[in-house]
């Protein structure tokens, strides 16, 4: 979903959920790097992400933006090694074009 006023603000949502291909599956980084191992937590599911995201035009060079990502983990993150039940992260961020 995105508003658009005078394409100077926009506002966006959206909302991922993510499995493991399978119980011997752990979890990898963008590089496929792993980085939580299986340790035989069962169940596929490994949670859902909802973001919210916020972006201001200021003028042609210069824009802000914020976004806002809730995490509710599954069952395997919850008895992973990383051992997080709920996270949450703010992160702003300022861009300008030359």
């Amino acid at each position: 979903m995105k508003v658009g006023l005078d394409a100077l603000l926009t506002l966006s949502a959206g909302w991922g959920f993510f499995w493991r291909e399978s119980e011997q599956d752990g979890l990898y980084g963008i590089g496929g790097n792993l980085i939580v191992p299986s340790n035989g937590v069962p169940g596929h599911y490994e949670g859902s992400r909802p973001i919210a995201d916020a972006g201001w035009v200021v003028n042609p060079h210069l824009s802000l933006h914020l976004s806002y990502i809730f995490v509710f983990n599954g069952q395997f993150e919850e008895q992973s090694i990383h051992a997080t039940t709920t996270e949450s992260y703010v992160s702003p961020w300022i861009t300008y074009r030359f």
